[in-house]
């Protein structure tokens, strides 16, 4: 009934058509329309139990799961989970924790509970539990094992043997033989893992496994132990009993009896008296487990086996081929095993609940909210004629109906929750079809969830295609990360499922696209290449202009060989012959004439070799070279002719290089100059000065000679002497040449020309 006084603050319908009420201080209760029932979820310190009494929401989504908003968070109701309850043990009284072997329910529907301190009794009417403590003789015993003996009789299986148990009376006896037999007249530690009955020779008997003693079993009309591993040799080498850790003893519907071993796998006792066959690879099968740890056994409809194995996981043994089939994708960790009216597997997995359709081929986990934090259930599965299934935990047990508990999705809709570049978020582009990113943006971050998938063990597998090879298992990681991504187009493919190995065909896409940086994009080649195409050409034509330069070089140099040296050469041959026309005449003085002209012209040709040579020699690229050529000839040639010669030169011009024509033909200028007013002005002073403005070079040469009239007839001696040499050496050189002269007012010579 809904508390007196209850605000109901929000209402909410589920798929089933309850109705949940939130109050504002007392919870969550649901209605059930059709039988008018209230069901109150409170808070407590228990898990599982609701977060705070204080609701303020209620909100039902798609897949049906209740979500609860409160003063304390949010709290989840998920009714996948719905049918499996969770039951607490009374505490124990010496604090210890309570571990649960065994599960078993009488014709009153009370359900007992094989407990590690004695029995655990929860009455069907009231729901309460009662407490038994075992023990024998003043020795405490845990029970490991119930058996409800055809003759009536319940047995009970401890850590140290076996015993009759009047529930009424609450009393144990030994039974009959026990006494006598050297291993079972007193308790001993031998945990019972296993009870059956069978026949022997028409004798009906229990089977007994333990951890400690093997298998034995006791012959319920002798009232007689038999095949005692331990003092009937003789016998054990008969049955091949070689295996003293038994952890399951299974009969099924032919009568062959099955045993899960701890080392030596599958053993099968086909008819009880007959030697132990071993199904673990020593024999000739060659077919065995991943796993010599047999757990659990249990048939299905067929007549083949359910085998659990620990370090193995869940197989499918064929009886009539001896053939293991592996489930892919179980836990390796599977411990009890039991199957339910649909032919279900459902499986204790490293302290969590598993389920196997092998209808549908679908592996599930039911990770269980409310034992998580519990250490989780352990130990075998029981399952009672009302086809419910009970597992224990520390503490506490789980009970269930399988035919209530609801398919766990196994395509849940996946939704991409984030995007992040450099940790920081930019979810605004998920919103796009495609994510493009620029070069410097290749370290991102891909958030996802299945919101509204109903299973605690989502598990997340992803890949980059492009960039990753294969799916990448980010078990219940909801993320992932990529740094250094070189530039391309990449497909982020994720998809869900509630445990590895299931196949899903539901996948999530994202498209990203990482630009590349602008030099390696198309249009940066094609510049490239015809910048280069471009260099390569001027250099090309660099070197073509410099091979015409110095083409143009040898010629002009043959061309100066040619007009001067030639020239010169020839008036020497001429004047050659008439001095030899002199020396047949006898006429010693016009001789001695000729002799000396051709001296003085071998001696100017010899000087003007010198100064071609010394012009294209590149050690003279210097004008420091020049002015110290021009003073070494203007200063001897002065002195011998008593002129007064000053030479000045701007200091910048010292370190200042000039290309071979530039550098022979402003040397020549000036020579050719000096000369001029050495030999036909009459001069007393001589000034040469050159000066450096904004890389102009400006020559001035100046005499105080006899000058000469620009306007008469003088002129065209003066050119003869050497102006028109000059003129042309500016000419070549790119020059401005200015001159002027007067008579009795000497000449001055300026050439201008830029470097």
């Amino acid at each position: 009934m809904l508390p007196l006084n209850s605000e109901v603050v929000s209402i909410s319908e589920d798929k089933n058509n309850r109705l949940w009420l939130a109050g504002r201080e007392t919870g969550v209760t649901v209605l059930e329309p059709e039988s008018g029932k209230f069901t109150a979820y409170r808070h407590s310190e228990n898990n599982g139990a609701l977060a705070s009494d204080h609701v303020n929401t209620l909100v039902t989504d798609r897949s049906g799961i209740i979500w609860i908003g409160t003063n304390n968070g949010l709290s989840i109701y998920d009714p996948v989970y719905s049918p499996f309850q969770k039951f607490y043990l009374p505490a124990n009284a010496n604090g210890k924790t309570v571990e649960i072997n065994d599960f078993y329910r009488d014709d009153h529907e009370d359900l007992w509970i094989a407990a590690n301190n004695g029995i655990y009794i929860r009455e069907h009417k009231t729901g309460q539990f009662k407490f038994r403590r075992t023990s024998y003789r003043g020795v405490p015993l845990a029970v490991t094992k119930f058996f409800n003996g055809k003759d009536g009789v319940f047995y009970i299986g401890t850590d140290q043997s076996i015993f009759k148990y009047d529930r009424q009376r609450d009393k144990l006896s030994r039974l009959s033989d026990s006494t006598h037999d050297p291993i079972m007249k007193k308790p001993s530690s031998s945990r019972i893992t296993s009870i059956i009955s069978d026949s022997v020779d028409h004798h009906p008997v229990l089977i007994v496994s333990s951890n400690g003693t093997g298998l034995t079993y006791y012959d319920l009309l002798k009232q007689k132990w038999v095949l005692r591993p331990d003092h009937l040799k003789g016998n054990t080498d008969d049955f091949d009993v070689i295996e003293n850790a038994v952890k399951k003893l299974y009969r099924d519907q032919a009568g062959s009896i099955w045993i899960a071993t701890e080392h030596h796998g599958l053993g099968k006792w086909q008819q009880t008296g007959q030697p132990i066959k071993y199904i673990d690879g020593r024999s000739d099968n060659r077919s065995f487990t991943a796993s010599k740890t047999i757990y659990d056994i249990k048939e299905d409809g067929a007549g083949n086996l359910w085998i659990s194995t620990y370090g193995g996981g869940l197989h499918h043994f064929d009886t009539k081929h001896f053939s293991f089939d592996h489930i892919n994708g179980s836990n390796n960790l599977t411990e009890g095993l039991q199957t339910d009216r649909h032919g279900n597997v459902w499986m204790v997995s490293n302290g969590h609940l598993h389920a196997y359709s092998p209808l549908n081929k679908v592996y599930s986990c039911y990770d269980l909210p409310e034992v998580k934090d519990d250490g989780g259930i352990k130990g075998y599965i029981y399952r009672d004629n009302n086809g419910i299934l009970y597992a224990g935990g520390t503490n506490y047990y789980v009970t269930f109906d399988p035919a209530a508990v609801s398919k766990i999705a196994s395509q849940p809709n996946l939704y991409f929750t984030d995007f992040k570049i450099f940790n920081k978020s930019y979810g605004q582009l998920l919103n796009h079809s495609e994510i493009k990113l620029i070069h410097t943006q290749n370290y991102f971050s891909i958030e996802f969830a299945a919101p509204e998938y109903n299973s605690n063990h989502v598990q997340f597998a992803y890949m980059l295609d492009g960039f990753d090879n294969e799916w990448i298992v980010a078990d219940r990681q909801n993320f992932a990360s990529y740094s250094n991504l070189p530039p391309g187009k990449y497909v982020f493919k994720v998809k869900a499922s509630n445990w590895e190995g299931n196949k899903t065909d539901k996948i999530k896409t994202l498209t990203i696209t990482i630009e590349p940086p602008f030099y390696r994009r198309w249009y940066f080649f094609v510049a490239a290449g015809i910048l280069i195409t471009g260099l390569l050409y001027l250099v090309y034509r660099y070197r073509i202009n410099e091979y015409l330069k110095r083409q143009s070089i040898r010629n002009m140099i043959a061309q100066d060989l040619h007009d001067q040296i030639g020239s010169t050469l020839s008036s020497i041959a001429v004047y050659s012959k008439v001095a030899k026309v002199y020396q047949l005449q006898k006429e010693p003085e016009k001789l001695t004439e000729v002799l000396t002209i051709i001296g003085c012209t071998a001696s100017e040709t010899i000087v003007e070799m010198a100064d071609i040579v010394w012009a294209i020699n590149p050690k003279n690229d210097q004008v420091s070279s020049i002015i110290q050529k021009i003073q070494s000839y203007a200063r001897p040639l002065c002195a011998a002719q008593n002129i007064e010669f000053t030479f000045s030169c701007d200091a910048k011009i010292h370190k200042l290089t000039l290309e071979m024509s530039a550098r022979k033909n402003f040397y020549l200028i000036i020579k050719e100059a000096i000369t001029n007013a050495i030999k036909h002005s009459d001069c007393s002073q001589l000034n040469v000065d050159i000066r450096l403005h904004h890389y102009v070079i400006e020559m001035l040469i100046e005499d105080n000679g006899t000058g000469f009239d620009t306007s008469s007839d003088t002129r065209s001696t003066f050119e003869g002497n050497g102006l028109t040499n000059i003129s042309s050496r500016a000419k070549e050189l790119g020059a401005e040449l200015y001159w002027n002269s007067r008579p009795d007012h000497g000449t001055r010579i300026s050439v201008v020309f830029n470097i």
